[in-house]
């Protein structure tokens, strides 16, 4: 779904269409499924922790979404790699953003942007946060005032984007 629509059955003013229309057959869901193309990893995770920590996210904060597969460093070009994964534990969802000071920054090709870089899943509120360096930022932000930054879920966009509208 395009941010501008889900924007607007958020805000009511348009309803959520069915995922299943019967009387034509179809499944929404299933049309036009992409394979998820995931950069090569590097064998270390050395530039990604280096620009990250530079950015003034917190180190424990950058090993743990490491160890748990939500971010690596990519080869050749050493980018942060953000992951995001489906229901079943696969990963669906993947955005890059350079680490050598370069404005790069997308999402890998057959990405799923219903399964964005996210952590901390189970809560009753919700953090929205356009990229996923916001989403870190936060979280740091967290740590530093509470000591506890895994309390609520938060979730990344993979930066928003509105078409033109001509």
């Amino acid at each position: 779904m395009q941010f501008m629509d889900a924007m607007k059955i958020l805000s009511g003013e348009r309803q959520l269409p069915p995922k299943y229309n019967a009387a034509l057959g179809e499944n929404r869901h299933c049309e036009g499924k992409r394979k998820l193309l995931l950069p090569e990893r590097s064998e270390t995770n050395l530039e990604v922790i280096r620009y990250l920590s530079g950015r003034g996210i917190d180190r424990e904060i950058i090993k743990d979404c490491i160890d748990e597969g939500l971010l690596y460093e990519s080869l050749p070009y050493h980018n942060c790699i953000f992951v995001g994964f489906d229901e079943t534990g696969k990963a669906a969802y993947a955005c890059y953003r350079a680490t050598n000071g370069e404005r790069l920054m997308g999402d890998a090709a057959g990405s799923d942007k219903r399964y964005a870089f996210r952590i901390n899943r189970a809560s009753s509120t919700l953090h929205v946060f356009e990229s996923a360096i916001d989403l870190l930022s936060y979280a740091t932000i967290m740590k530093m005032r509470t000591g506890e930054w895994r309390s609520e879920p938060m979730v990344s966009l993979g930066g928003v984007y509105a078409p033109n509208p001509d």
